[in-house]
């Protein structure tokens, strides 16, 4: 279960952002999604970070994060 973890992370990571996207209409829950989904995906980072091959997959979910989701929610994300 452990070498895996980082995989798990980040299918959780890219299911958040397809929930932001899918539930945009409603501004609260969808930026509060999207924000999810970069924190959850930066967490991905931080655990597969000894290894080249999981922090490469983690960096690509990052990746997949922000291409799922729209413009608004990617600037309701990524500015703080």
């Amino acid at each position: 279960m452990t070498s895996h973890r980082y995989e798990t992370i980040a299918a959780i990571a890219l299911l958040y952002g397809l929930a932001a996207r899918l539930v945009r209409p409603r501004k609260p829950l969808s930026r509060t999604l999207a924000i999810g989904a970069i924190v959850v995906s930066t967490i991905g980072v931080a655990v597969a970070a000894p290894d080249a091959w999981p922090i490469i997959f983690a960096a690509a979910s990052i990746i997949g994060v922000a291409a799922l989701l729209s413009g608004d929610l990617r600037n309701a994300a990524f500015v703080w």
